[in-house]
């Protein structure tokens, strides 16, 4: 089934996408959280890149195996299609539901 998607007000749609935008941050982080098993805690420690105390780059190491790597990209990929296809929605084209 196909239905037209009609805003009564720029503003509303305006809100709309704000919002969106504004929850997406914790959304992908959510998601990875999810998938890659970790806490959010862990989540934040993950994206460090230096060692606790340390303050050159020099005693730095990755903190991502490659296939957390590969989980986090393709979360990455996933998520923002999921922004795409809500932003389709917008430009007045009909969308299937």
């Amino acid at each position: 089934m196909t239905k037209t998607v009609d805003y009564a007000t720029p503003n509303e749609l305006l809100k709309e996408l704000h919002l969106k935008l504004t929850a997406l941050p914790i959304y992908f982080r959510s998601k990875v959280a999810e998938e890659c098993q970790w806490s959010i805690p862990t989540y934040y420690r993950k994206m460090k890149e230096r060692l606790p105390g340390s303050k050159t780059k020099r005693n730095t190491f990755p903190l991502l195996s490659n296939a957390e790597k590969d989980k986090v990209v393709s979360v990455f990929y996933e998520v923002m299609a999921e922004a795409w296809n809500d932003c389709q929605r917008y430009s007045g084209e009909t969308v299937e539901s």
